[in-house]
């Protein structure tokens, strides 16, 4: 007997030994920050190293144990989907039961870990499911239940499963994308069960004092928090998230909306604008000096100089940025992250226009929408560029850069159609082209609810004034529209603009004074004069 067990070792270390040879680097996994890759070890290969402990002292005169052994040691030695057929019909065999709960969960999350590395991403849901739900469970388990969520689309089940991970290992949030976390909770949940699991997801992540890769608060995350925990009436604890919230008009939407009125009054010093606007700014100079090879950091703390007015520091920042990078030969030579680039150029001609430099904003917006975007045919800096000059009744220019935009059909998200759909409107006044204007108008009015503010500019534009009034009735009514509609009827500082834009202006402000709509912002907000630029 000693010689068999003997025997039977060495197989084992010969499965281990081709284990660590093969690596098992087949299958997908999460999301980590810096790369796409994942984690060092991939599910696959670390719940082979699980079962080949459960299962290499088992009692070996059982067939169906013996079976197990045999598959275990062969998928670590030849391909994996040679084996996989094997495993899954162990894994439904009748016998399953008879295994011992710790060789129950080792099999449930190699074959579900397999299944996903074979594309069978609804088997190995099922199978994960059943394993994180065993004592045994660990993070290799939750990492493979989430990959198959995430194969599948299922937001709701990839978050419950960051969810844990996070309650149990928190250094596990230095493992997931910052992009992996904003789809998982940025998606709209579509049911009570589903909001209950996005609030555990963000008061996890806040409990772990989560923050970006390069040290800037998710202050998106917290300001999604605050509103949830509002809505339950916990304003204690809301109170305590909001203290790591400095966006001043995360801050102005609280103060302006009668929803908030308790958690406002628990700390009225924290609901100044200004002050936040200059906290903010605080803030993202400490990351930025923090990280100094994180253009993103850059760009956060533009958008922070632009929020309190202080366009002479984007100005000062940006100059040095763009000199910076053409003296070192390129963006990757300084930072780790070349993407915000055109960003940089954006913010640089919005702070240019706000001190009247119009021209050299123009050039900048060329620049900006020259880059490219996120990888891809940039959108988002083209369709300003075309506002740009739509705004400024450059309608021939603005036309003729839209026609830069990528023709492929799904190259734009709704809202992005939305907004292509304005600049033609505007640019189709200044050329006089009225059915062009009417087709927009049709366009956006039938599309309202991918993006209903700018709807509202629209109407504005063509002086719709009774429609206009209508549907800004309808925003502040609706609570999930609210809280943009509030930020809307507030009075900004505004720098000087060119006709149009000054015109629609006008046009708001004669219908914000209209009893009816007044009466509307009575019953759920409030208006005031605010010390910023419009957001």
């Amino acid at each position: 007997m000693r010689v068999r067990g003997r025997v039977i070792q060495d197989l084992w270390e010969v499965a281990l030994m081709g284990l660590l040879l093969l690596g098992g680097c087949q299958s997908p996994h999460i999301a980590t920050q810096g790369d796409s890759a994942g984690r060092s070890a991939d599910p696959v290969s670390e719940s082979m190293r699980i079962a080949i402990d459960r299962f290499a002292n088992a009692k070996p005169k059982d067939s169906y144990v013996q079976g197990w052994q045999a598959a275990i040691r062969q998928l670590a030695l030849s391909g994996h989907s040679q084996v996989y057929p094997v495993l899954t019909d162990l894994i439904g065999s009748s016998r399953f039961s008879e295994l011992t709960p710790s060789q129950q969960h080792a099999a449930l999350m190699l074959v579900g870990s397999l299944a996903i590395e074979q594309h069978h991403a609804t088997y190995a849901q099922g199978l994960l499911a059943r394993s994180t739900a065993m004592p045994q469970a660990g993070v290799v388990d939750w990492h493979a239940r989430y990959t198959a969520a995430a194969a599948l689309g299922d937001s709701n089940d990839a978050l419950v499963s960051v969810t844990a991970m996070l309650s149990r290992w928190p250094t596990e949030a230095t493992t997931l994308s910052p992009e992996t976390l904003r789809q998982l909770v940025y998606h709209e949940p579509d049911n009570d069960a589903q909001r209950d699991v996005r609030l555990r997801a963000l008061n996890v992540l806040f409990d772990v004092s989560y923050k970006f890769e390069d040290g800037v608060e998710p202050e998106p995350f917290w300001d999604m928090l605050v509103g949830d925990l509002v809505e339950r009436r916990e304003i204690d604890r809301a109170a305590l998230v909001v203290t790591r919230i400095s966006s001043p008009y995360a801050i102005l939407s609280m103060r302006v909306d009668r929803r908030f009125d308790a958690l406002v009054q628990k700390n009225p010093r924290r609901f100044d604008v200004k002050a936040a606007a200059e906290r903010l700014v605080a803030e993202l100079e400490r990351a930025v000096k923090s990280h100094p090879r994180s253009l993103d950091a850059v760009t956060q703390l533009t958008y922070a100089y632009l929020y309190a007015g202080r366009y002479a520091d984007v100005l000062r920042m940006t100059d040095a940025v763009i000199a910076a990078i053409t003296a070192a030969g390129g963006v990757r030579v300084l930072y780790d992250d070349a993407d915000p680039l055109h960003w940089i150029y954006e913010n640089r001609a919005t702070a240019l226009e706000a001190t009247h430099r119009w021209d050299e904003a123009e050039v900048e917006r060329r620049l900006s929408a020259g880059r490219s975007e996120n990888g891809q045919a940039n959108v988002s800096n083209v369709i300003d560029l075309a506002e740009f000059y739509a705004d400024r009744d450059r309608g021939q220019d603005a036309f003729a850069a839209l026609r830069e935009l990528p023709n492929e059909t799904d190259a734009l998200s709704p809202y992005g159609k939305m907004a292509v759909h304005l600049v033609r409107l505007k640019a189709a006044l200044s050329t006089h082209e009225e059915q062009e204007v009417q087709s927009c108008l049709t366009y956006l009015r039938e599309n309202k609810l991918h993006a209903i503010a700018i709807f509202q500019r629209a109407l504005l534009r063509v002086n719709a004034a009774e429609e206009a009034a209508q549907v800004i009735i309808f925003r502040l009514k609706d609570p999930k529209l609210r809280r943009q509609a509030l930020l809307d009827v507030q009075t900004y500082v505004r720098p000087a603009e060119p006709p149009p834009l000054e015109e629609d202006e006008a046009r708001w402000q004669r219908i914000l004074e209209r009893p009816e709509v007044a009466a509307a912002i009575e019953s759920v907000g409030r208006r005031e004069w605010v010390p910023l630029p419009p957001p």
